[in-house]
C-alpha cells in the first residue's frame, strides 16, 4: 500500500512528543539536488546516510503539511519532525522554544532508498521473521518511552514546572516480559516506531568497552497502550 497523507487543521500539540535527541535516525524535510524531499537520516558506522522517500502523492502532501507547520510556527524551509505510533505527524518549532503542532496523519508504508543495499527499500514497518532479542538492522527511529526499575511502562512529560510521569491505563505484561528478556534489570529506555514496533538497545562486550546494539522487542498492544491523544 502506498502511503497516503490525511491533513488536519494545524493546531498546537500539547501531547506526548518523545523525540530522541541526538538519535541514530530522524525524519526531515530537506533540499536535495535543488528539490524538497522527505528524508530519513540514518546514522550508522560513523556516517549519516540520507535516505530519500519513495516519491508519491501522499509523500508530497506530507512534505507540504510539514512546511506549513513550520511556517505556522514562524519558520520555514523544512526541518525535522516525528511520526508517532498512532501515525500522527508532529512538527516542532525550528527555534527550539518547545512549541509543536500536529499537521495530520499518514496511512500506509513509507519506503526509503537504502544506500547500503542496492535494490532494497527501507521499510521500517517490516518485522517479519524477527523474534524478541533479534538485531534490528533498520533505522532506529521512534518515540521514546521508559520502563522503570519496578518494571512499569511510563512516559516522562517535561513542562515548565519540571515534569511528571504518565502511565498507560493498563500495564502490558507481555511487552514488559519481552523488555526484561532483553534487559533483565534496571531502568530501560525504549522506542516505539511509527508502525507500533518496539525497539531498545542492549550492551554487548566487556563492561569497559561496551557498545549498544539495537534489538527488536515486539509490537505494542494498542488495547493496553497509551490512549491516542487528540486536539
Amino acid at each position: 500500500m502506498t502511503v497516503e497523507f490525511c491533513p488536519s487543521e494545524i493546531e498546537y500539540w500539547p501531547g506526548r512528543y518523545g523525540r530522541i535527541v541526538g538519535g541514530e535516525a530522524s525524519f526531515h524535510i530537506r533540499y536535495c539536488e535543488g528539490e524538497l524531499w522527505l528524508v530519513l537520516d540514518w546514522r550508522t558506522d560513523g556516517c549519516t546516510a540520507q535516505c530519500l522517500a519513495e516519491d508519491s502523492l501522499g509523500v508530497r502532501d506530507l512534505i507540504k503539511a510539514v512546511l506549513n507547520g513550520k511556517e505556522f510556527l514562524g519558520g520555514g524551509g523544512g526541518g525535522l519532525f516525528i511520526i508517532n505510533e498512532y501515525s500522527q505527524v508532529i512538527v516542532p518549532s525550528s527555534s527550539g522554544n518547545g512549541e509543536r503542532v500536529i499537521v495530520g496523519e499518514i496511512d500506509g508504508r513509507l519506503l526509503f532508498d537504502n544506500p547500503f543495499e542496492d535494490g532494497d527499500d527501507i521499510d521500517i514497518s517490516d518485522f517479519s521473521g524477527l523474534e524478541c532479542g533479534d538485531l534490528w538492522n533498520l533505522p532506529y527511529v521512534g518515540v521514546s518511552y521508559n520502563l522503570s526499575t519496578k518494571s512499569e511502562i511510563y512516559y516522562y512529560k517535561s513542562h515548565e514546572e519540571g515534569g511528571n510521569s504518565e502511565f498507560p491505563p493498563v500495564q502490558d505484561n507481555e511487552l514488559i516480559t519481552n523488555l526484561r528478556n532483553v534487559r533483565n534489570a534496571g531502568a530501560v529506555k525504549f522506542i516505539v516506531n511509527p508502525y507500533g514496533i518496539v525497539l531498545t538497545k542492549r550492551p554487548v562486550g566487556p563492561w569497559n568497552n561496551q557498545i549498544w546494539e539495537p534489538v527488536f522487542v515486539g509490537y505494542i498492544n494498542f488495547e493496553q497502550w497509551f490512549t491516542k491523544e487528540e486536539i
